[in-house]
């Protein structure tokens, strides 16, 4: 049987030149088995893609520490769709599928410090991308944050956390953070 152009369909023929009423039975149901199997395709796509993406929200709380630099350990998640998205024996997203993500979050302090606060991504254990920040404290606030946005192409095997930067080194300060992702774009 011969196949429509774009989608690959088979479709019976039953007029001159090719041999009157070859057409049968079988061949419509191999034109709707065909076209059903294509549409379920599409659905499931769909559903994978746009509906129920790999996404996930992680977040470390009461991280004291006296050092000016240091990565984020999550210790908890807020929801996750994709089962080992989030690592929790080393603290971060362990990337499940390939693709385009959109990867946001924020630090945040307790502190009337002007800590310049910054954060930044590692990838793989190597700092990615530029400090995002710095934010400064208000008077009267006791609190900073710094919020990130990026969007990057991961790979699978990939891990994922971020590191936080301050200006006050050797002074015990409270932090949080909260980092969420989302893949936008298969592969």
């Amino acid at each position: 049987m011969k196949q429509t152009a774009n989608r690959h369909y088979p479709y019976p023929e039953c007029s001159p030149p090719v041999q009157k009423d070859a057409s049968d039975a079988i061949q419509i149901k191999q034109l709707a088995d065909a076209v059903n199997a294509d549409v379920q395709t599409l659905r499931d796509r769909i559903s994978d893609e746009m509906a129920y993406p790999d996404c996930a929200k992680i977040f470390a709380n009461s991280i004291t520490t006296t050092e000016s630099d240091f990565n984020v350990t999550y210790t908890g998640f807020s929801w996750n769709n994709r089962i080992g998205l989030w690592d929790p024996a080393r603290g971060g997203f362990a990337i499940q599928r390939s693709g385009w993500y959109l990867v946001m979050g924020y630090v945040f302090a307790t502190s009337t410090l002007q800590l310049h606060l910054r954060s930044r991504l590692t990838l793989n254990g190597a700092p990615r991308g530029n400090w995002q920040g710095y934010s400064r404290n208000t008077t009267g606030i006791t609190a900073q944050a710094q919020q990130f946005f990026y969007s990057l192409h991961l790979d699978q095997g990939d891990f994922l956390t971020n590191q936080i930067r301050h200006a006050f080194p050797g002074t015990g300060i409270t932090f949080g953070s909260r980092m969420e992702l989302v893949r936008i774009v298969a592969g």
